[in-house]
């Protein structure tokens, strides 16, 4: 019992970490989508490699620097491994997105989902994933 007493708030401290590198990713991402903007560059594609393409690997502006588990994968992933997904809304932003710890993508009520969002300098036409 007092193995479990110990490891109980040991699993905890882990999920809020995750949790955080996660809001912190979301949020360093959609800043590096607006920066990308600013820079006279226009994201044409909403797929997760597109977007990790256009801001890692050919942004000579855009200095992102992903995470670890992103950059073994050459895409965008959260704390528990699973790929960000890019939506634009009817307000002319993109909006990223992480399931959660669960893994479920929850759009009616959030639950445990992360999002991010930034609104696009231009009403840009965008291809949808």
């Amino acid at each position: 019992m007092k193995n479990l007493i110990y490891f109980a708030p040991i699993l905890l401290l882990a999920g809020c970490a995750a949790k955080k590198e996660t809001q912190s990713q979301v949020s360093t991402i959609t800043f590096a989508i607006a920066d990308y903007q600013q820079s006279g560059s226009k994201i044409t594609n909403l797929e997760n490699e597109e977007i990790y393409q256009q801001l890692v690997v050919e942004s000579d502006r855009v200095k992102y620097k992903p995470y670890e588990r992103s950059k073994s994968e050459g895409i965008f992933v959260d704390a528990w491994g699973s790929p960000l997904r890019f939506f634009k809304s009817d307000q002319n932003q993109i909006i990223a997105w992480s399931a959660g710890k669960d893994g479920i993508f929850e759009p009616q009520k959030l639950g445990d989902d992360i999002v991010g969002m930034t609104t696009l300098a231009t009403k840009e036409s965008i291809k949808a994933e």
